[in-house]
């Protein structure tokens, strides 16, 4: 008689647990990535002061090598002079600037500058660039911005509106709006469009100013909690 063989049961299959997926990891910024954008912030705010304190500084010097030889011929010499001789000289101009004289006076001066061939177009470009810096400061005579349509295109002009005027020979109200020049504000042009066709804008007169003095290159971005996932 054959005897059965035996056989051990098999081991019943070991269950392996289900594969998960780990969602990678948001790729970081890389070191050169991180130095670039923190050299790229500092410079933002270094380059602004660098060129306000080398302007006083030269006002200064030149201030002070006028002034020296007169105050050493005379025997005044003190710490700070030359200083409060800086500070008086333009608080004088910004008084001939303020009165219909010295108005006069100072353009009288300008005459004289913009004469000269190799000077004129240098001071006329700081004096354009230092208008266009104050017009900043005048941007509260705005009212608020607003778009309107750009002819035969899909574009918008952005400009300020000034004020509301009613021509009668069309018996409609029109908007009066101011559209600068990129990137001097301080020209443009005024154009009345009817009040049905301006475009309100969210944008404040500030912001928009900045976009006209950068020619773009400073603009409102999407807050962080509109950006779509």
């Amino acid at each position: 008689m054959f005897s059965p063989v035996l056989t051990p049961d098999p081991e019943p299959a070991r269950m392996e647990p289900p594969a998960t997926f780990e969602e990678p990891a948001p790729a970081s910024r890389g070191p050169v990535k991180a130095f670039l954008g923190l050299l790229g912030a500092g410079v933002l705010v270094a380059v602004p002061l660098i060129v306000t304190i080398w302007v006083i500084h030269i006002g200064y010097e030149f201030i002070n090598e006028i002034s020296a030889p007169l105050y050493r011929a005379i025997g005044w010499n003190f710490v700070g002079l030359p200083f409060l001789t800086t500070i008086l000289i333009v608080l004088a101009m910004g008084f001939m600037a303020t009165n219909v004289f010295g108005r006069r006076i100072i353009e009288t001066f300008e005459s004289l500058i913009l004469s000269v061939p190799l000077v004129s177009p240098v001071y006329g470009a700081v004096k354009q660039a230092l208008e266009s810096i104050r017009s900043m400061k005048g941007s509260r005579n705005f009212k608020r911005v607003a778009y309107i349509r750009y002819p035969e295109s899909n574009g918008l002009l952005v400009g300020f509106v000034t004020g509301q005027c009613y021509d009668p020979a069309f018996d409609k109200e029109f908007t009066l709006i101011f559209l600068p020049f990129t990137p001097n504000p301080v020209s443009g042009r005024v154009i009345a469009v009817p009040s049905e066709d301006v475009i309100e804008s969210g944008l404040t007169v500030e912001q928009v100013m900045k976009i006209v003095l950068s020619a773009g290159l400073v603009s409102p971005t999407r807050p962080a909690d509109k950006i779509s996932e």
